[in-house]
């Protein structure tokens, strides 16, 4: 039996596998200060209520974004919503024992509620990037979004009013790629139901 090293046998790519190690490497020793920044956490005083903030900041903002995704396509993403803010508010309760520092990082949180609600605005574009080539498009219902294609594959859906329609877009190929769209409060909800 004859053993041979052939490195393309254990993966198709051969040495270049190692090219992913660099930004691992990175990654890994940034990881280390994010040990320093939660070990705050651990000493209950201004600066954990500071770091606890930005942390449940980023989880009240996230539940908004949550929130209208459920609103755009009901009950999609309601349970996300729930959990986010219920996550903030936990780990507050869980993290801080002095009632000041519970107190101060409480407000961060319905200030970071506030402050995404209404400077925030809901999207209501949609992006679609097609195969190569050149595409056409059907609307069943050209009151509910606006379609635009740009470089023959890329399409931008803008909502117009709230309601259901159905797109097609074919190419020069006969490649048909069919969508259900939603638009609901300003946002779009689009679903892909079959390509031929």
């Amino acid at each position: 039996m004859v053993c041979t090293t052939n490195v393309s046998m254990f993966y198709a790519q051969g040495w270049e596998i190692f090219r992913y190690y660099d930004y691992w490497f990175k990654v890994t020793l940034l990881t280390l200060p994010g040990a320093v920044i939660a070990f705050q956490l651990k000493r209950k005083n201004w600066i954990s209520v500071l770091v606890l903030s930005v942390a449940t900041g980023y989880l009240a903002y996230a539940s908004i974004n949550y929130f209208r995704a459920a609103m755009a396509n009901f009950p999609n993403h309601l349970l996300s919503a729930i959990f986010a803010l219920g996550l903030a508010i936990f780990f507050v309760f869980v993290l801080l024992d002095k009632k000041k520092h519970r107190i101060v990082a409480l407000s961060f949180i319905i200030v970071v509620l506030i402050v995404s609600v209404f400077l925030t605005r809901l999207d209501n574009t949609w992006e679609i990037i097609l195969d190569e080539g050149s595409w056409t498009y059907t609307l069943e219902d050209e009151f509910v979004v606006e379609l635009e294609i740009k470089d023959g594959n890329h399409a931008t859906l803008t909502a117009k009013q709230d309601g259901h329609t159905f797109i097609r877009f074919e190419n020069s190929e006969g490649t048909e790629v069919n969508y259900y769209v939603t638009v609901s409060n300003g946002s779009i909800w689009i679903n892909l139901l079959d390509e031929s």
